[in-house]
């Protein structure tokens, strides 16, 4: 009887053990996961806002809305193609759509309202598809609920 006893209570210590083991590792892998998508995240942000072009039609499209007629094609494209790597990214859930429109968004919106930005360059082009559902979509998007803006 005892030794019974002892025998199911290494069993279920065992089991408890693996139960543990196995939570802890699935803590770590999402952990890591986070991580990496947000060395990821971090990343992709420095580089697009290090960049000379983007950031000349950012100012242009926000600070001084009369100099999106002097930005060239090659400055808008660049911004195009940086916004659609950002859509991307989120139409693979590997950002999050809050996270997206409360960092990228805002240009995306101003960027697609702006007539003379589209001025020489055809905006219901295939190949811009990608950007112009992602600036809908980011238009349709009301109230970011800041709790919400994460990785």
């Amino acid at each position: 009887m005892l030794q019974e006893i002892i025998s199911i209570s290494k069993f279920i210590i065992s089991i408890v053990t693996a139960s543990l083991a196995v939570f802890k590792g699935i803590a770590e892998y999402r952990k890591n996961a986070t991580q990496k998508r947000a060395e990821y995240f971090l990343k992709t942000r420095d580089k697009i806002f290090n960049d000379p072009d983007f950031n000349k039609v950012c100012n242009a499209l926000d600070i001084t809305p009369t100099n999106v007629a002097s930005l060239t094609v090659d400055e808008k494209e660049t911004f195009l193609g940086y916004m659609e790597e950002i859509a991307l990214l989120m139409y693979s859930e590997l950002i999050p759509k809050n996270t997206v429109h409360y960092m990228f968004g805002y240009y995306a919106i101003l960027c697609w309202k702006n007539n003379v930005f589209w001025s020489n360059i055809n905006k219901k082009h295939r190949y811009w598809s990608l950007f112009n559902k992602f600036a809908e979509e980011m238009i349709s998007i009301k109230n970011i609920d800041l709790n919400n803006v994460r990785l």
